[in-house]
């Protein structure tokens, strides 16, 4: 590295995904200098952070500049009902507001408080709440609560009463608080409410995470600002996470398609990320990934958070491989341990595995339970399961009839304490020579095993080990070419509705199948063609992809870097902040501008227009300055509802967006 090399310094990105924690060192320029992978600890983020950014910290000659994050954090709370205790505060609104958007159901049995207040959709208050009347509704419920989040009516055409209860919130009692106007500037109540709820109980765990990571950073001696992933690819501070951490949502797959962005150097493309047990696939335009329209959706939830639009498929490294009723191989949805990863860290399983295959054939033939992430349990049955799984891995035959645990094995899978072995597609890649990093021996045997297991309702068959571990491959390419056939279908908005669902017919299948014979008597055949490169990343993408870009003729590109995308991704995007300003065509015919602050009057539509394009790029920059971008571009849009009336056309609505863009800046730079 050259002397102005090390005066700029390096960059260090950090992914924590659902298998693997993965770090990587970048120059200045940012090409890659090292990377390494660790295992995801889930009890405890920053252990699996601290080993994979240690690994490549061992190569770095200049000092760290920049820090980049990308974490599962938010998504898997959401997903496994995780987050600290948070009272819910609704202004003007009732508790029929609960039925909608699932809201009922992520409140549980926190706390909710309902004030007098809100705004019309003029920005106009219907009553005034009064500071003695919040203080004493909030002093009735705050014990034991972590975090509050407050949703008025109409909140995003006037946050007066939420911006007094914050205050309150804040002044009387100490705790964090979440404003639904803050988050989005949309309209609907409930799904308002849900994301700012979701958002107020992640602060507590999105605070322990970064209090980690700071304190890893600080114990390296790494002084560089921290910036953090969000699930619309775009970077922002350290502090702006952890007051809005629900934006954190989706941050992987994010970071994955920014990064691939990079590595590829397409601005137009199709990303496929292949992890362990899903594939992610994301549509890049114009260099940058294109966002969904309806906000992030996750564990059912449909928030209001700005993110890449994903096509995600339950096809992995990972997942597991089974029969249906018809002996067909089915890949997924559940995760397994691949039997060649058990082998190498536990050789003793190779001869249980021989011994299955020497007797008769048993429903839980080549699988096994074994200890993961840790967590307390206080249950008899428990407590004898986990110590059962101490000295390491017990096929389930024995779990579920010699000890009669099975009902107790599938709870504490749910919470993920415990884990299944089993063959996968990983280990149909060891018995082909495909790959060669775990056992070969016990993927054969499984494979062995697989192959002469039963449908269901059927009898025992068998073939050899080889064309089984093929057929497992063939099911994997094909489902990974239908799933980028249907979301490339799903993708063309223009398009009718129907394209969507043809993705999942027999000749769609054919047609991602040219091998497959066509029946007797078609009229037409269907090829697909694929129009945008397919870059494929992950760490199994070299192996299952190839056949798919052929299928769909298109080019397809494997990074150099491809095992380790996400992490470049945490590093290399840019900082982003969007604002929207709001006019409105007023109760008298006047216009009124929505911003900030409490409704601004205008007589005249171009007089709203022009203050509120300048108070939406104003907010814009500023928000880039404090992200620590000094020169941001701003860019604005305008989108104007007309109606006819009394021989003229009239302004009803105008939504003025301002997007900010620029590059983070780093330590000294």
């Amino acid at each position: 590295m050259t002397g102005d090399e090390g005066k700029r310094g390096l960059r260090l990105g950090i992914d924590t995904g659902g298998t693997f924690t993965d770090a990587v060192l970048l120059d200045a320029e940012e090409r890659l200098l090292a990377a390494a992978k660790a295992r995801t600890t889930h009890a405890d983020l920053a252990v699996g952070i601290a080993e994979a950014a240690d690994r490549v910290l061992a190569a770095a000659t200049a000092p760290i500049r920049l820090v980049g994050l990308s974490t599962s954090l938010a998504t898997n709370a959401v997903v496994e009902g995780r987050g600290g205790r948070a009272a819910l505060v609704l202004i003007g609104l009732d508790r029929d507001l609960l039925r909608r958007a699932r809201l009922g159901e992520v409140l549980g049995g926190d706390p909710l408080v309902l004030l007098p207040g809100g705004h019309d959709a003029f920005g106009r208050a219907e009553e005034e709440p009064t500071t003695a009347g919040i203080e004493a509704e909030l002093e009735a419920v705050v014990a034991g609560v972590e975090a509050v989040a407050v949703v008025g009516r109409f909140a995003v055409r006037n946050p007066a009463h939420e911006r007094l209860v914050a205050e309150v919130v804040r002044r009387k009692f100490g705790l964090p608080v979440t404003c639904s106007h803050e988050l989005s500037p949309a309209l609907d109540a409930a799904r308002r409410a849900l994301t700012t709820l979701l958002n107020a109980r992640l602060l507590p765990e999105m605070r322990k995470l970064m209090d980690a990571v700071r304190g890893y950073l600080g114990a390296r001696g790494i002084e560089a600002p921290l910036m953090v992933v969000r699930g619309d690819g775009a970077l922002m501070r350290l502090e702006t996470a952890l007051a809005r951490p629900v934006e954190t949502i989706l941050s992987g797959p994010a970071a994955s398609t920014v990064g691939a962005a990079r590595l590829a150097g397409m601005p137009d493309a199709m990303v496929a990320d292949m992890g362990g047990t899903t594939t992610d696939i994301a549509i890049l335009e114009n260099g940058r990934p294109r966002l969904s329209r309806q906000g992030a959706r996750i564990a059912g939830y449909r928030t209001m958070v700005e993110a890449v639009e994903l096509e995600t498929v339950a096809l992995g490294g990972d997942s597991e491989v089974r029969r249906d009723a018809s002996g067909e191989l089915r890949i997924g949805p559940a995760r397994r341990v691949p039997l060649a990863v058990l082998g190498a860290e536990q050789p003793a399983v190779l001869a249980e595995l021989r011994r299955q295959l020497a007797a008769a054939p048993r429903p839980f033939d080549g699988l096994f339970g074994l200890r993961a992430a840790g967590g307390a349990v206080t249950g008899r049955e428990e407590t004898r399961l986990l110590a059962l799984l101490e000295g390491g891995a017990v096929p389930l035959a024995r779990i579920y009839d010699g000890e009669g645990l099975g009902s107790c094995f599938e709870r504490l899978a749910r919470r993920g304490l415990v884990r299944v072995a089993g063959f996968t597609p990983t280990d149909a890649a060891h018995v082909l020579g495909r790959q060669r990093t775990g056992s070969v021996k016990a993927a054969r045997l499984g494979a062995a095993l697989e192959a002469r297991r039963p449908p269901e309702g059927g009898a025992a068959s068998g073939q050899p080990v080889e064309l089984f571990a093929r057929r497992v491959f063939e099911a994997c390419e094909e489902a990974a070419a239908r799933a980028l056939a249907g979301a490339a279908l799903r993708g063309m908005r223009e398009e009718a509705e129907w394209l969507a669902s043809a993705a999942e017919g027999g000749a769609v299948r054919r047609a991602l199948n040219p091998a497959a014979p066509p029946p007797a008597r078609n009229l037409l055949e269907l090829r697909f063609r694929l129009m945008r490169p397919l870059v494929a990343v992950g760490a199994p993408a070299p192996l299952f992809f190839p056949r798919p870009a052929i299928h769909l003729d298109t080019a397809l590109l494997v990074p150099e870097a491809h095992a380790v995308c996400n992490a470049v991704g945490a590093v290399v995007g840019e900082v982003v902040r969007r604002v929207t300003v709001v006019v409105t065509r007023g109760p008298d015919g006047e216009y009124l501008l929505h911003g900030e602050a409490a409704p601004r009057r205008f007589e005249e539509v171009g007089a709203a227009l022009a203050a509120a394009e300048e108070e939406a790029e104003r907010r814009a920059r500023a928000l880039l300055r404090q992200e620590g971008v000094e020169e941001p571009a701003v860019v604005l849009e305008r989108v104007v509802d007309r109606a006819r009336g009394g021989g003229e056309e009239v302004v009803l609505e105008a939504r003025i967006m301002a997007t900010a863009r620029g590059r983070a800046r780093a330590a000294g730079g």
